[in-house]
């Protein structure tokens, strides 16, 4: 029941009109979605093209930056670019720089006979000028071949490492056609 007595209508409503506005203007500021939020349902702005744009609009730059960091860090490719940096420095002793790149870096992974001819007869030449019968030296450099990467091929200090695997594959070939 009613007492009968009357309470001013700025007391009813609650928070005045500029508290709202400040809440909502600091909310839009600090935490922007839920700012949104109370602009739509709380705040009681006529002005509903400010809603539109403050909701549409700020966001915007938000999104390209992130676009555009996402863009040009996919463009720059960090963990590629230091995969080819290190690439670089390990194919910088060999006679094809080239192809002992696209072998580091996973392209043509496998030779399987498909050396230049060039490269085929320096092998050749170099064998047989160092005692090797030219059957011998084709022999050796068909092994090769199918079981050796180019980079492998190509990168003349794995030759003399006995831990590589061009080294052990030589020791293999020298093996497999006496």
């Amino acid at each position: 029941m009613s007492t009968g007595t009357k309470v001013p209508a700025s007391q009813n409503q609650g928070a005045s009109q500029n508290t709202r506005n400040i809440v909502t203007i600091l909310f839009l500021i600090f935490l922007y979605p839920v700012g949104i939020i109370i602009m739509w349902a709380w705040s009681k702005w006529k002005a509903t093209w400010l809603k539109v744009l403050l909701t549409l609009f700020t966001p915007l730059p938000l999104i390209v930056f992130v676009i555009f960091i996402g863009a040009f860090l996919s463009a720059v490719n960090p963990a590629g670019q230091i995969q080819k940096a290190e690439c670089a420095k390990e194919c910088s002793v060999s006679a094809d720089v080239d192809s002992c790149l696209s072998e580091c870096m996973g392209y043509n992974t496998t030779v399987q006979g498909s050396l230049p001819e060039e490269f085929r007869t320096s092998y050749i030449d170099s064998c047989i000028k160092n005692g090797g019968s030219e059957t011998y030296c084709n022999c050796t450099l068909t092994y090769l071949e199918s079981n050796l990467t180019t980079g492998e091929l190509s990168n003349i200090t794995v030759w003399t490492n006995p831990t590589s695997n061009a080294y052990k594959v030589l020791s293999k070939a020298i093996q497999y056609c006496r």
